[in-house]
């Protein structure tokens, strides 16, 4: 049988002929809580050559400009609303895939997550769309942050729905998939609503088509505006992916 720190403490102290104090026996106990709201999760990687992008712990591997905005809790990268600046990674990605897990808290703007930007030079704080090509999970609305747009790229006829746009709520966590491709200029997007089991097959629900957007920059969690909550786990990447189709569509 395990014991806890509290019950061999006051075993040792019947043994030694006193009582131990309980102040002093539970001042080295875990907390019950802390245990209770870790994440047990560990799944595994959505593709063969997948490599995890966001370890559940740490901003390890990304850069955080957010003054305080995101932070790191049960396993997930949450985003605040306090401020409008975002959170990025430290290396530049043009040909990949990316496959995460994400949902709204809370009212106000649906998750962000921005592409194809340009990386903030030396001492320079990142800017709220450093320049990139946005995509909101998990119905696929986007938008052109590349100097001299800033427009829909929908209305734009840079990209076009390959599906009618889903009915899945952004409130509960939803599975997405990037599948980008410097040569074409091509950004496809697919996504699907996890069950009970955390899996789900996934639908091609946009695809972006400009060679002049592609070009290798950090992939960014965006905040479009303040009091915007949301949340990301189980960020995978495959960098210059081996298929060229869509490995969470069946």
């Amino acid at each position: 049988m395990r014991h806890t720190p509290f019950v061999l403490g006051v075993l040792c102290a019947f043994v030694s002929g006193g009582l131990a104090s309980p102040t002093a026996a539970s001042a080295g106990a875990p907390s019950a809580r802390a245990e209770a709201t870790a994440p047990s999760r560990d799944p595994a990687p959505p593709c063969p050559r997948c490599v995890r992008l966001f370890d559940g712990k740490t901003f390890a591997g990304w850069i955080d400009d957010s003054n305080g905005s995101w932070v790191v809790a049960d396993g997930a990268l949450r985003g605040l609303g306090r401020s409008t600046g975002p959170v990025y990674t430290k290396e530049d990605y043009g040909d990949f895939r990316l496959i995460f897990t994400s949902r709204q808290v809370g009212p106000g703007h649906k998750p962000n997550i921005l592409m194809w930007g340009a990386r903030p030079g030396p001492g320079q704080e990142g800017s709220r769309t450093l320049d990139a090509i946005q995509f909101q999970p998990p119905w696929g609305a986007m938008w052109d942050y590349r100097p001299g747009k800033n427009d829909d790229p929908m209305k734009s006829g840079l990209a076009t729905r390959v599906a009618p746009k889903p009915t899945m709520s952004s409130h509960e966590w939803t599975r997405c998939e990037v599948l980008a491709r410097l040569a074409t200029g091509t950004l496809r997007f697919a996504c699907c609503a996890l069950g009970d089991d955390d899996t789900c097959d996934a639908v091609e629900i946009v695809r972006f088509v400009d060679p002049a957007a592609a070009r290798k920059g950090p992939i960014a969690l965006q905040t479009h505006n303040t009091g915007q909550e949301q949340e990301y786990r189980d960020l995978w990447i495959e960098a210059d992916p081996a298929r060229d189709d869509l490995v969470t569509v069946p």
